[in-house]
């Protein structure tokens, strides 16, 4: 029996957390994101749009879960030669592993990284010039709780268009 090839899809995750530093952190994010939406200068931004959402919410989301998952600080000094700033998602997308599904962030401390205007690893991650290679990138949503203490709701979305889901595989 031959399956239908994969030609758009959507990714929705959605997490609650009581964590205090992620509260702070994607509050600290919002407030940078809103400062660069108003220091609009005509149409364009100090900072693209999707950029700023990119590197203000989803990067430091992303690396919180993963510090989460795997019982890491975020500048654990057992591992000096680790980019504090990456962080990658993989997600493969069969069973055989050959489609994975790639977003996130490689910080120019990681050896292999060459920052010479080269094209992104794939529609998920912003190229150089911080724009996206597809019509979308991954966003996070946040729903925070009035204090640091309470339960926040926080959902990773990404709808992958034809031309987004091409470029993301």
């Amino acid at each position: 029996m031959a399956g239908q090839p994969l030609t758009s899809l959507a990714i929705n995750w959605h997490f609650e957390s009581t964590s205090p530093e992620l509260w702070q952190r994607i509050k600290d994010g919002a407030v940078e994101i809103d400062e660069n939406a108003e220091d609009a200068q005509g149409p364009s931004h100090p900072v693209p749009l999707e950029a700023m959402e990119y590197q203000e919410a989803l990067i430091p989301f992303l690396s919180r879960v993963a510090r989460i998952a795997s019982d890491r600080k975020a500048k654990d000094e057992s591992h000096p030669e680790q980019a504090a700033d990456t962080v990658i998602v993989l997600i493969a997308l069969d069973d055989s592993e050959n489609a994975i599904l790639s977003f996130g962030q490689i910080g120019n401390g990681v050896g292999w990284f060459k920052d010479q205007g080269e094209p992104s690893i794939s529609a998920g991650f912003l190229n150089s010039q911080g724009f996206p290679e597809g019509n979308s990138i991954p966003a996070v949503l946040s729903s925070l709780a009035a204090n640091r203490r309470g339960r926040s709701s926080y959902a990773v979305n990404w709808n992958l268009d034809p031309v987004t889901l091409a470029k993301s595989v």
